[in-house]
């Protein structure tokens, strides 16, 4: 039998755009970092990718890229790669979104850059939330490759890997429209 206490409530942000669109989310544990970064190179080059930003967690890493795509064209990317955390995938394919835990202990540790010119939109409500809320210093884009959507999807789940972060909700302040679930 499950028991309540045995799990911690968690906060992340969805993949998922105002416009039906997603973001590409990814979560390995317990790999090594060259091979995760190879990967990574990998989908870039084979998917044309934009930036992607590597962040450090406690179990491995966390990559993400603000280029949009459909969901499917999402997780057949993600799919390519076997650094990926399996659970991640499989868990935001039965949600319809893939959801990166926030933590203010999170901090990016590599760039991948992109040397050619980005292919698709970039979210402009993504790009808030990190620059913004998580306080990221991303890379500066012309903001003709942004969208014009603001909205973003803070996602409460329960966990028994991990507790409340250490990300009070209350940094979100009323300029940015997102929604709580």
């Amino acid at each position: 039998m499950l028991n309540p206490k045995d799990f911690k409530t968690c906060f992340g942000i969805s993949s998922k755009c105002e416009d039906e669109n997603h973001v590409i989310f990814i979560d390995s544990d317990n790999i090594k970092y060259s091979d995760f970064v190879k990967d990574l190179l990998y989908l870039q080059n084979q998917y044309y990718l934009s930036d992607i930003y590597v962040l450090k967690t406690e179990n491995g890493y966390n990559a993400f890229c603000l280029e949009k795509f459909k969901f499917n064209e999402v997780i057949k990317i993600i799919n390519d790669i076997s650094t990926s955390c399996k659970d991640h995938l499989r868990i935001g394919e039965n949600r319809g979104y893939l959801t990166l835990r926030m933590s203010r202990s999170k901090q990016i540790i590599s760039v991948i850059p992109k040397f050619t010119e980005i292919e698709n939109e970039l979210s402009l409500a993504h790009y808030l939330f990190f620059t913004e809320i998580m306080e990221y210093n991303l890379l500066n884009y012309d903001e003709n490759k942004f969208d014009k959507l603001l909205k973003f999807d803070v996602v409460a789940y329960l966990s028994k890997k991990h507790g409340l972060p250490d990300l009070k909700i209350d940094n979100l302040d009323e300029e940015f429209d997102y929604t709580y679930r």
